[in-house]
């Protein structure tokens, strides 16, 4: 009778052991694939939120390029300009030069007599 108890108490013993050990075993699995779709979802955010950041930077470095090239453009228009007013003033200069003898005929009183 007490070999039966003994081995009946053994068996409650094991089978509340296993159940417990399933159980247990049911919750980490569980929680594990749980913990993966949340891992999965943090991920795609993420990536999502990086893609748009990278977007962005892309923009940003495309508008400096275009006011870079711009810059490039205005100094060099600016180089230009300064060419074109020296040789403007170089000419207004020559055309002074050439227009004094002629002021001063000008001014001169005009001489009726022949």
């Amino acid at each position: 009778m007490l070999e039966i108890a003994v081995n009946t108490q053994s068996a409650v013993v094991r089978k509340a052991f296993l159940t417990v050990a399933g159980r247990t075993r049911d919750f980490v699995v569980e929680t594990r694939r749980e913990a993966e779709v949340w891992v999965d979802e943090i991920m795609a955010v993420l990536n999502q939120q990086l893609q748009v950041y990278h977007d962005n930077a892309e923009e940003e470095l495309t508008a400096l390029q275009s006011i870079v090239q711009t810059m490039g453009n205005i100094d060099t228009r600016i180089q230009q300009l300064r060419q074109n007013l020296q040789a403007a003033e170089e000419q207004a200069a020559r055309l002074d030069r050439h227009a004094a003898p002629l002021l001063r005929l000008l001014r001169e009183p005009f001489s009726t007599a022949r």
